[in-house]
């Protein structure tokens, strides 16, 4: 087992909020809400950026409101 912690630590952050994102949005779509589908789409950018970031310089920071649920869920991802 070759398998890199940090690489994991940061895949379970990103494959979190893709998902998430992606199931917000259809759900949000099916209501016509559009607005907060725009909104959804900044939130995500943002902690895109801050994962990005944090990657970049070696830290392992869970993303704000979300991270801790996706390391502790997302245990697939090894």
């Amino acid at each position: 087992n070759d398998t890199n912690p940090f690489t994991t630590f940061h895949l379970r952050q990103s494959f979190g909020l893709g998902a998430g994102s992606f199931v917000l949005s259809t759900l949000l779509g099916f209501f016509h809400l559009w607005s907060l589908i725009q909104l959804l789409n900044l939130l995500v950018l943002i902690l895109i950026i801050v994962g990005v970031l944090n990657a970049n310089r070696g830290k392992e920071s869970h993303l704000p409101f979300v991270g801790k649920f996706f390391e502790e869920n997302l245990t697939f991802i090894q």
